[in-house]
């Protein structure tokens, strides 16, 4: 696969506080967090429980700044095992280990004429997707689950996805947009869900998927225009596409991926690096 358009996309460190380029310290994000136990609130993050046990627990900590947590929940197992996810680098973390890969995301900063710098491809696919008979509605879950039989998304990552979405729909249902293409006779045949984020104004991809029948039309290059329109109107100031793989080499087992992040660089994305995890472990 050619993969030399993963090295022109620029890397850059997400600026802290109210500037976060990842919505992971926010209310929003923390809704619909996965815990065993209610989410502990902070006023720069939360807390989920990702493990109980009377032998180990596992608190899992997000921030929306680079400053370590100023309390940690009380120890009420043998052994308590800290977490601590930032949206950028600290300086000081005293006491926390660096055990972690960094995560990348894919976030493209929004102007009025966003698709000037978009790549030649994708402007000539959107040219042709315009061309063509598809028209794009708001819709629901259920078209999701209608492309999504016919999509190129493998099986096992379809309830994956859809999970996720479920748990904003059952929380924060009014933060979702379900970006629908449909054929001339009202068929869904391609779906971008995207979740807004008022707190660090940004739109966030959730799930995408299309029916390769109606490939040659670019439905997908023709929701993440509407997606990019849609959310200039909300007056955000980004959008983030989520993961996307590093420049160097891959192991084949995750060459899966690849496909995916090689669509974004498309779209004007910057290369987002995220610190990953910080580690304290304590001892009752």
């Amino acid at each position: 696969m050619h993969t030399s358009r993963l090295r022109i996309v620029s890397d850059i460190c997400p600026m802290s506080g109210n500037d976060s380029l990842c919505p992971s310290g926010t209310r929003w994000q923390g809704n619909v967090a996965p815990s065993t136990s209610p989410i502990i609130w902070h006023n720069d993050g939360y807390t989920a429980t990702v493990l109980r046990t009377p032998i180990l627990t596992w608190y899992r900590t997000f921030t929306a700044n680079n400053t370590p947590p100023a309390e940690l929940p009380r120890a009420t197992s043998l052994l308590t095992l800290h977490e601590w996810i930032p949206t950028s680098m600290p300086t000081h973390f005293r006491g926390w280990k660096h055990i972690s890969a960094p995560d990348l995301a894919a976030v493209t900063f929004l102007e009025a004429d966003y698709a000037a710098k978009w790549s030649e491809q994708a402007r000539r696919h959107l040219r042709t997707f315009r061309r063509s008979t598809l028209r794009l509605e708001l819709g629901t879950l259920e078209d999701v689950d209608i492309v999504n039989k016919h999509s190129q998304v493998p099986r096992g990552l379809q309830d994956v996805f859809r999970n996720v979405v479920k748990r904003h729909l059952a929380t924060q249902p009014n933060t979702l947009d379900f970006l629908i293409a449909k054929s001339h006779d009202g068929t869904p045949c391609a779906a971008f869900v995207a979740g807004n984020c008022d707190e660090i104004q940004q739109s966030t991809y959730l799930v995408g998927c299309f029916d390769p029948a109606f490939a040659k039309d670019f439905p997908m290059v023709g929701l993440v225009d509407w997606w990019f329109q849609r959310s200039l109107e909300r007056g955000y100031r980004s959008v983030n596409f989520g993961d996307i793989v590093p420049p160097r080499p891959l192991p084949s087992f995750l060459e899966h991926g690849i496909g995916y992040s090689l669509f974004k660089t498309h779209f004007n994305i910057h290369r987002v690096n995220l610190p990953g995890c910080f580690w304290k472990i304590m001892l009752r």
